[in-house]
């Protein structure tokens, strides 16, 4: 597993103190308190490109935290997305832009990378996500998104993961 003492990584994507942008990592923070022993935290503001090879090398699952802006569906609802998913979405979100980029390049390259990625995405109002507090369509919706992404740690916590895939 490269290395890696834990299977699972949970990765937060997102800006501190920018409002709404700092969904993710909210509640990754919050998810912390229960799955810190059995997944790696890692909060990252940079979009998705070829840093991501680095952060989720190794892993057997990874669950990405984002926000998302589609037009098409009221703030605060979530959007959950398998990785193939993330592929044909018209840009979901500049923070996993990048993603099958970096999937096609770990298979490429056989860089042993997570065999199942999830994203979860918030549906933020770009207009509202500036200051340091969230909106409060984003800020009713934070309990949501963490119980979900609760379930999903909580079930790969409880059953063996794939293998990494190289």
């Amino acid at each position: 597993m490269s290395g890696r003492e834990k299977e699972c990584l949970l990765l937060a994507m997102g800006r501190a103190y920018e409002g709404d942008e700092s969904a993710g990592l909210i509640a990754a923070r919050e998810l912390a308190r229960d799955f810190l022993q059995s997944v790696d935290i890692v909060e990252s503001a940079e979009p998705a490109g070829i840093h991501l090879l680095d952060i989720m090398e190794g892993y057997s699952r990874a669950l990405l935290l984002d926000v998302i802006t589609t037009g098409h569906e009221p703030f605060g609802t979530i959007h959950e997305y398998s990785a193939d998913d993330v592929c044909h979405e018209v840009d979901p979100s500049p923070h996993y832009e990048g993603l099958c980029d970096v999937l096609s390049m770990a298979r490429r390259f056989e860089i042993p990378f997570p065999a199942e990625v999830l994203v979860l995405a918030i549906e933020i109002d770009p207009e509202e996500s500036g200051g340091d507090q969230l909106s409060p369509e984003i800020e009713m919706a934070m309990p949501t998104f963490i119980s979900r992404a609760a379930r999903i740690l909580e079930m790969w916590r409880q059953t063996p993961s794939l293998k990494v895939t190289s």
